[in-house]
């Protein structure tokens, strides 16, 4: 079976949604690198930058707020999967986005670009 960027993004965030950690770290690369821009599509900037370790302690600071991220759509080709997603928190709030995420030849996510109007918990 070929290699399908969409179920294996969707893996991540079930394993973030569910708080498995040791999953999720084990799907996300050690040399992993995400760029947030912050803003409207077209007015955003690279605000924030995260390596595989500050990825995950911003998943955890997430998690305590009662941060659940819902895939909207997914898209596919090759070792790209393209999401737009929701991420609602317990009081109440929540937010849209745009990622795109790129794995290496083992699976793992290794890059990820994504916008967002704020940045919860950073």
């Amino acid at each position: 079976m070929a290699f399908d960027p969409v179920i294996q993004w969707a893996r991540i965030v079930a394993a973030m949604n569910e708080r498995d950690w040791a999953t999720c770290e084990a799907l996300v690369a050690d040399d992993f690198n995400f760029v947030v821009f912050l803003g409207d599509l077209y007015g955003a900037i690279p605000t924030v930058q995260f390596d595989k370790v500050g990825f995950m302690r911003h998943g955890r600071s997430l998690a305590k707020r009662g941060w659940q991220h819902r895939s909207k759509s997914m898209a596919g080709l090759g070792d790209t999967a393209v999401t737009t997603a929701e991420e609602t928190f317990d009081d109440g709030s929540s937010q849209l986005e745009y990622a795109v995420v790129r794995f290496n030849d083992q699976g793992q996510a290794v890059q990820m670009y994504a916008t967002s109007p704020a940045l919860p918990g950073a």
